[in-house]
C-alpha cells in the first residue's frame, strides 16, 4: 500500500541535497589527497550512512509497511549526531579559528 505524505516528502528531498553535498564535498578531498586521515574517512562513513539512512526513510515514505516510526527515529537521531561529530572533526583538523587581533 503507497502512503505518500508530503510534508516527509519534502524533508527527505531537502536531506537529499544535503547528503549528495556532503559526499561530493568528501569526495573531492579524498580524491585530491595523497594520504588518507581518519576525520576524512570518518566523514565519509557518516556520508554513506546517511545515504543509507535517506533510503531507508524514502522507502518508508512510499511502503507505509517499512514506516516504522521508532526505527526511523533512531536512524535519523544516529544520522545527525555522526554528522555533527564528522563536523565538529573536520574543524578540529583545520587547527583552530584564528584571531584576526592575534598577529
Amino acid at each position: 500500500m503507497v502512503n505518500i505524505s508530503k510534508s516527509q516528502l519534502a524533508i527527505r528531498a531537502l536531506q537529499l541535497i544535503w547528503i549528495l553535498l556532503i559526499t561530493a564535498l568528501i569526495g573531492n578531498v579524498l580524491a585530491g589527497k595523497v594520504g588518507t586521515s581518519s576525520s576524512v574517512n570518518y566523514a565519509m562513513f557518516t556520508a554513506a550512512f546517511c545515504w543509507i539512512v535517506w533510503l531507508f526513510g524514502i522507502a518508508a515514505v512510499f511502503y507505509s509497511g517499512l514506516a516504522i516510526p521508532i526505527v526511523l527515529f533512531v536512524m535519523d537521531i544516529l544520522a545527525a549526531i555522526f554528522t555533527f561529530v564528522a563536523a565538529v572533526v573536520l574543524a578540529a583538523k583545520l587547527g583552530g579559528g584564528h584571531s584576526c587581533n592575534n598577529e
